[in-house]
């Protein structure tokens, strides 16, 4: 039985079945992943075929109206699966990069494909979710008199992650009918990520609350009030726990950088960062002297995209981003300032 369904979908003709298949697939594979280690090239090779024949298969199925973007992001996990079987340089991680997008893919294609009432459903579980993490972040912050950067949820960023699109969320649900516990939310989320200790968090913040005021003078209020808060953030954080991270990102995008040199086109494979770099390191200096750091993150989403798929892959994911930019463009979804808020902020994070 097909109908229309979700916002985004005006004028498609879609059905449940195929965000099901997808799910099923993606689930498949990843009991694949955990049953098998897959470190001889037969399974490894058989591992990457799978993944890159699901995503063909996905692809071709007509139980769904594939978008653009859609089919960008299939792509690119079946490249990306290719070029992992081909190079071997780290199977197990390689597997898990991949399984982990083609997971992000599926919930995806079911989230936006949701009615209003499921998606309602679904930003309050992400409301409350935020609550608990606030609580956590606080509570860490109390016990330790200070930001437990690597505490809750392993990394700071990840926590501002959840916390910084969740205050515009809880905005746009209750901010109609119950100001008063919209109002209390926001505060108490906010002050969470401040806690955390996330730089790129309350830079996140503020670029979303310069979003939602309305334009004129109270804007232009709302981003001096936020330089000058990011500012102070900045300093109070380095004054309680300083972070040499900061201080190495320049030097670590121009290691990534020459290691992307040794394979433009592919890219070294999804996950394969660490194994890859080699002698490709920057000097750090510790309590004793001074020591090669290894690289094992990139410290930037499209740098570490291009890094590991390459300029096809790269290419691939920015065709994907402005399709979907000019989808919702075209639809209005875009005039919602609390929706403008979210994307902000994740594109920051």
């Amino acid at each position: 039985k097909r109908q229309p369904v979700g916002v985004l979908d005006r004028g498609e003709v879609t059905t449940d079945r195929g965000p099901g298949l997808a799910v099923v697939g993606a689930s498949v594979v990843a009991l694949v992943v955990v049953t098998g280690g897959a470190f001889t090239p037969g399974p490894r090779i058989a591992t990457g075929a799978l993944l890159a024949i699901l995503a063909g298969l996905a692809a071709a199925s007509g139980t769904v109206r594939w978008r653009v973007e859609e089919l960008c992001l299939l792509g690119v996990i079946a490249w990306g699966a290719g070029v992992a079987a081909l190079l071997r340089v780290a199977p197990l991680a390689a597997k898990e990069m991949l399984v982990a997008w083609l997971v992000a893919l599926a919930l995806w294609v079911v989230a936006s494909r949701a009615r209003e009432r499921q998606r309602e459903m679904a930003l309050s579980v992400m409301v409350c979710t935020a609550w608990i993490v606030a609580a956590g972040v606080v509570l860490e912050y109390r016990a330790y008199r200070a930001p437990r950067v690597g505490g809750l949820l392993e990394n700071p960023n990840v926590a501002a992650s959840l916390l910084v699109p969740a205050i515009p969320v809880a905005w746009l649900l209750l901010g109609r009918r119950r100001r008063g516990w919209a109002l209390v939310t926001v505060l108490v989320l906010g002050v969470a990520v401040v806690l955390s200790g996330s730089r790129a968090g309350l830079v996140a913040l503020a670029a979303a609350v310069v979003v939602i005021v309305p334009r004129g003078r109270w804007r232009l209020v709302a981003c001096g009030v936020g330089a000058v808060g990011v500012v102070a953030f900045v300093v109070w954080r380095f004054a309680v726990h300083p972070d040499s991270l900061a201080w190495h990102r320049v030097a670590i995008w121009h290691a990534v950088w020459r290691l992307f040199l040794t394979h433009p086109i592919t890219g070294v494979s999804p996950g394969a960062l660490l194994d890859s770099a080699g002698t490709v390191r920057i000097l750090d200096s510790g309590s004793i002297g001074h020591y090669q750091r290894i690289i094992g993150h990139a410290e930037s989403t499209p740098l570490a995209v291009l890094v590991e798929t390459g300029v096809v892959g790269l290419t691939v994911v920015g065709w994907a981003v402005l399709a979907w930019i000019r989808r919702a463009v075209r639809l209005g979804v875009l005039r919602d300032p609390p929706t403008r808020a979210v994307l902000v902020s994740l594109a920051i994070l």
